[in-house]
Order: structure tokens, then C-alpha cells, then sequence
């Protein structure tokens, strides 16, 4: 009955080692290492684990313990005698300026020279000056340019308009719609009680009275 049991058992190891060699392997590797450990500690015959032991250093005490150098305490007695020497000195004052820049130690570029360095700075904020008043002429201009536009389209009369698929509008007695020009202004949209007109990029509108 018992060797029954023990096939059996060993039937069914092998069939795990078959299916699975890799988790056999390493059960193998753990039940060796398990049995070397076993070994060791019957052979040495220590069932318990050897408690460790350590010791701190403590440079304080060994600094107080150890014997105290003559040659360290001259040392250390020079060393404050100098210092205080070197504080005891007055301050000189300094020859130069720290924040002084000399050009000489800084050559310019071939062909270049001190005066074409100025004459080019003048140059920029002229050219800088003069675009800035350029510009402001332009405003000014599209200024004015707006306000005649507005007083011309202020004496423009819309008399009526006549909604429809193609809107038509009555101004200054000619009929006119979207896409005319009339006085020199195109009309852009009719809508029930204004119409849109625009001439050089600005648009106005003029009610109906």
C-alpha cells in the first residue's frame, strides 16, 4: 500500500516537472540551497544566528584621549598672530577704477573708426525719427481722407428703397443696386432703411431720412 502511495507521489511529480520545467528548476535550485544550509549548520553545529556587534567612533573622546602635538598648538598660535596682523593693516585704496572701460583694449574692425561708430547711431535714430513721422503723415492723411468721405456722403439723400430678391435703392434720383456706383461711391449692400456705400477701402452708410 505504501509503495502504491510513493508511485503515485512519484507520478505526480514528474507529471508537475513535465508541464512545468521552468518552476521545477528553480523548487530544485531552492531545495539545494535549503539542503546546503542544513549541512553547514550541522557540521559547525550552530542551530542560531551569530548576533553582530559594532562599535561607534567617537572622534571627540579619541581627540581627548590622544596626546596633544606642541608643534600643532605653535602652529595654530602663528596662524591667529597673522591674522590679526593682516587686519590690523590699513586699507589701500585702489589705483583704478574697476568700472572704467578702455576702449584701447578693445580694437574696432578693420575700416572702422570711432566717428563711423557715431555717424552710424545718428544715422539709425534719424532714419528712426523719420519713419515715425512718416507714419504719423499717413494717419493723418487716412484722417482726413475719412472725414471728406464722410461730408461727401452726408450730402448724398437717400429718397427710398425697394426690397426684393434684387434690392434697389433711390439716391439723388438714380436707381441704383448692389454692386452700382453712384457719386463715386459703390454700393455695397441695400438693407430696408440704409445702404452700405465704400470708396478706397472705407465703408460708410447712409440712412434714409
Amino acid at each position: 500500500m505504501a509503495a502504491g502511495k510513493r508511485k503515485t507521489s512519484q507520478n505526480k511529480l514528474m507529471d508537475l516537472i513535465q508541464k512545468d520545467p521552468k518552476k521545477a528548476g528553480v523548487l530544485g535550485v531552492l531545495a539545494l540551497m535549503l539542503g546546503g544550509m542544513w549541512m553547514r549548520m550541522a557540521v559547525t553545529g550552530q542551530t542560531q544566528p551569530q548576533h553582530a556587534s559594532a562599535s561607534v567612533a567617537n572622534p571627540a573622546a579619541k581627540a581627548k584621549n590622544s596626546p596633544t602635538s606642541p608643534f600643532a598648538k605653535s602652529t595654530s598660535a602663528n596662524t591667529a598672530d597673522v591674522l590679526q596682523a593682516w587686519i590690523a593693516k590699513p586699507v589701500v585704496p585702489l589705483s583704478r577704477n574697476l568700472f572704467a572701460i578702455r576702449m584701447d583694449h578693445f580694437p574696432l574692425a578693420a575700416g572702422a573708426s570711432g566717428t563711423d561708430s557715431a555717424t552710424t547711431q545718428q544715422t539709425f535714430w534719424e532714419a528712426l525719427a523719420k519713419s515715425v513721422n512718416t507714419r504719423a503723415d499717413a494717419m493723418e492723411k487716412r484722417q482726413n481722407l475719412i472725414q471728406n468721405l464722410k461730408d461727401q456722403a452726408s450730402q448724398m439723400e437717400l429718397q427710398s428703397i425697394v426690397m426684393g430678391p434684387k434690392p434697389k435703392a433711390l439716391v439723388d434720383g438714380e436707381l441704383v443696386g448692389e454692386g452700382d456706383v453712384v457719386a463715386s461711391f459703390r454700393v455695397l449692400k441695400i438693407e430696408s432703411r440704409r445702404i452700405i456705400v465704400e470708396q478706397e477701402g472705407i465703408r460708410l452708410e447712409i440712412q434714409m431720412k
